[in-house]
């Protein structure tokens, strides 16, 4: 808590005495309002053309440059996070242990290790991805399996890398 609090004072602290401070943000709204108080939770995408979300009661949504589109996700559990490898290899996870795969045409389910809510997703590749959950739980897909450790005494709420040997919870 304390990490995230010092992070975020220093990033105000540095936005506000540099030219790209909050007034020289420029942002556009492309979600509409109505499905963002739905509960909108995660965001992946390979462009500004194809992004994906997830949220609340299985909510999963495509937009494609113009339109935003409703996917069926085969679910009703909250989905909490969401990360791909290209079009066809995209994965959401959440609530009850959820894991769905999108293979490029559709959401499948897929077996879960664990039953507790699943956090974050991230991966190197459609072979090497890491999600975690909120017992504690980190899971490794190596491309066949989901391998499940518990560290002990770890509560994890998000996971994120740049590397292959460099990962972060």
């Amino acid at each position: 808590m304390k990490v995230h609090i010092s992070i975020s004072i220093l990033l105000f602290a540095i936005l506000s005495c540099t030219d790209l401070g909050p007034d020289h943000i420029q942002t556009e709204t492309i979600i509409p309002e109505e499905w963002a108080q739905e509960g909108l939770n995660g965001i992946w995408g390979t462009s500004a053309n194809n992004l994906y979300v997830v949220g609340m009661h299985g909510t999963i949504m495509n937009y494609n440059g113009t339109d935003w589109l409703q996917m069926n996700s085969n679910t009703s559990h909250s989905l909490y996070g969401i990360w791909g490898s290209g079009r066809d290899n995209i994965v959401a996870v959440g609530a009850k242990g959820t894991i769905l795969h999108f293979n490029g045409s559709e959401w499948i389910g897929m077996d879960s290790p664990i039953t507790s809510n699943i956090n974050s997703i991230w991966g190197i590749n459609r072979d090497n991805i890491y999600a975690v959950s909120s017992n504690g739980s980190v899971i490794h897909y190596d491309g066949f399996n989901g391998i499940c450790s518990k560290p002990p005494l770890m509560l994890h709420y998000t996971v994120f890398g740049r590397h292959r040997m460099k990962n972060f919870l």
